[in-house]
């Protein structure tokens, strides 16, 4: 390439290109290639999906009177936090009350037979939750309550 004189603030220079050679050619194609990102990957296992059953928590008789089952099918890597927030929203919605903005605070609870039932922590995981509590190929049920 030609070396350029001084630049005055009022002097205008034409710079002629020069002809592409060969090597120019090949050195950008070889950066072309260096620079060229591989696809993102898929993951090749799919995400597990659970279906859940959600109840009123059957000690809780006012929740029990209104609500009703509801049927949910989610990924297993969804937390209890993230479907405590579900029911908090979505209950909101459907609430006569709309006087009330308040998001309600839902605990929720799974059954451990004969009565009992244990809250679960929040940042449990659905797949968590279905390898400790459920033993058989149905619906995980739990339940909920205000807190």
């Amino acid at each position: 390439m030609p070396s350029l004189p001084p630049v005055n603030s009022c002097e205008t220079h034409v710079v002629e290109d020069e002809p592409a050679t060969e090597d120019y050619d090949q050195d950008y194609q070889d950066a072309a290639t260096e620079t060229e990102q591989e696809p993102i990957q898929e993951p090749t296992e799919p995400v597990q999906e659970i279906e859940l059953v959600f109840k009123p928590y059957p000690l809780d008789e006012k929740e029990k009177k209104r609500a009703s089952s509801r049927y949910l099918k989610t990924t297993a890597n969804a937390t209890i936090d993230h479907l405590a927030r579900y029911l908090s929203i979505r209950l909101s919605i459907e609430s006569k009350e709309s006087s009330k903005r308040a998001e309600m605070v839902y605990k929720i609870y799974v059954s451990m037979g004969n009565g009992q039932y244990t809250m679960l922590n929040g940042n449990q995981s659905l797949e968590q939750v279905n390898e400790l509590y459920c033993k058989v190929n149905k619906p995980l049920e739990m339940f909920y309550a205000k807190s």
